[in-house]
């Protein structure tokens, strides 16, 4: 079992509030391709709706199982707990994978942010074997403060979380607020599954950091003050600065990745373009920071339960960290830190989506199997809430799912088939090995 850590290296409410922030998008950066492929009234209904019927019943989720068993390994020990060794280890290895694939973008969107920052600044043009230096300089930093330990990552995504969100704050107190005449929303297929599996993405990992929990200070109240901060703060930090832009921007084909520089300059000026250049720097480093200090834990507790080898769940003396976990990811992370993103986000949101599946059904199962379990958050409304939460979720992956195989083939869905496939056959062989050993 991991030891206990140090109250004096624990993470408290605050800090817990501004990693989830970062963890879940890092302000308005990656919002554009909403806009763009969804068009701006699909999209700016998508970025008010999806917060209802995904994040709120997820963060409640969290909040009540956090609160109930508030332990290291998080989403994994709940539904190992709830549904057996299998179903858990599937809900740790799918969050897993996607969050490998997931956190592989940062680096590289942090190289394009420095990469126009150099541009706009210094009239410097870097190319692209710099570009990839500067991904891979991204990726020793982040693993560095990961290794320092869970406070130096609480203080980091304070200080990041304060930059991403000074200079789009300037940018609404400059623009102000703007909802010109808008043409009627477009519901076809093509413009609904690419939206809704990239407004998904923008709203995902909301239950990532419950892995943390043993280094989490008093996490049965720490979680609940977090997540009730951060999903109101992160929902404004897409939805105020999109409409603060619109007056400029009323035309999808004016968002495109990578755009809030330009449209904040047109909207408030070359100065708070600059500052909001900055901040997508801040940004992708702490959506980084924070993914690699979540998705490290798992490898760790399923090494410690035999799955994966169990060297990954060393843990440092003097920091408590899974420090061979760490260098694990980091590895991972920086091979596919080459690789384009784009064809493996509608993937990462179909994975992430079974996880909170299994996730909402240990809940429910905890509920009627436990119900003595201490839980010092309990979510009201008995089962019937229960129920809608997970079918307002499940709602969203099926219409995903759907319209995605109905415009793109089948095909669309092959990365998390294979995803599924090697969890079986990981699971099946660890578990082998382990009744060779107890027998022999």
């Amino acid at each position: 079992m991991f030891k206990a850590v140090p109250p004096s290296k624990k993470l408290t409410a605050i800090p817990l509030t501004f990693a989830i922030f970062c963890l879940v998008r890092g302000g308005p950066s990656g919002i554009e391709l909403v806009l763009k492929h969804a068009g701006i009234t699909l999209g700016l209904i998508l970025i008010l709706v999806t917060p209802v019927l995904w994040g709120v019943p997820i963060s409640l989720m969290t909040a009540e199982l956090s609160s109930a068993i508030p332990v290291e390994g998080g989403y994994y020990v709940w539904v190992r707990r709830a549904m057996g060794p299998f179903a858990g280890f599937m809900c740790g290895w799918l969050s897993w994978l996607y969050s490998i694939v997931d956190a592989a973008l940062y680096p590289l969107l942090f190289a394009e942010y420095a990469s126009k920052s150099l541009e706009y600044f210094l009239k410097i043009q870097i190319s692209s074997w710099q570009t990839g230096l500067i991904a891979m300089g991204l990726v020793l930093f982040v693993t560095f403060l990961n290794l320092r330990g869970i406070r130096a990552v609480g203080k980091a995504a304070t200080v990041l979380a304060l930059l991403i969100l000074v200079p789009f704050v300037l940018l609404i107190l400059k623009s102000g607020i703007h909802l010109p005449a808008l043409p009627p929303a477009d519901f076809s297929g093509s413009a609904l599954s690419i939206g809704l599996a990239t407004v998904l993405w923008n709203y995902l990992g909301w239950d990532n950091l419950s892995t943390v929990a043993g280094e989490v200070e008093e996490p049965q109240k720490s979680y609940r003050i977090a997540l009730a901060l951060a999903t109101p703060l992160i929902t404004l930090a897409y939805l105020l600065p999109v409409l603060s832009v619109l007056r400029v921007a009323k035309l999808s084909d004016r968002w495109e990745d990578g755009s809030w520089p330009q449209l904040a300059t047109a909207a408030a000026g070359p100065i708070v373009g600059g500052l909001v250049l900055l901040g997508g720097l801040a940004s992708a480093t702490a959506m980084f920071v924070s993914q690699m200090l979540a998705s490290s834990r798992i490898p760790a507790v399923l090494a410690e339960d035999g799955y994966l080898p169990r060297g990954l769940a060393l843990l440092n003396p003097k920091t408590s960290v899974p420090m061979r976990s760490i260098l694990f990811c980091a590895i991972l992370y920086g091979a596919l830190s080459w690789f384009s993103f784009s064809e493996l986000i509608t993937a990462n949101a179909f994975l992430y989506g079974l996880s909170i599946m299994l996730e909402m059904l240990a809940l429910m199962i905890l509920r009627r199997r436990e119900p003595e379990l201490e839980r010092p958050f309990k979510i009201p409304g008995g089962m019937p809430v229960l129920v809608l939460m997970l079918v307002l979720p499940m709602v969203l992956i099926g219409l995903l799912s759907f319209t995605t195989v109905r415009e793109e083939g089948w095909l669309k869905q092959l990365p998390s088939v294979v995803a599924i496939f090697l969890g079986i056959v990981v699971y099946r062989v660890a578990t082998t090995k382990q009744s060779r050993a107890d027998s022999s």
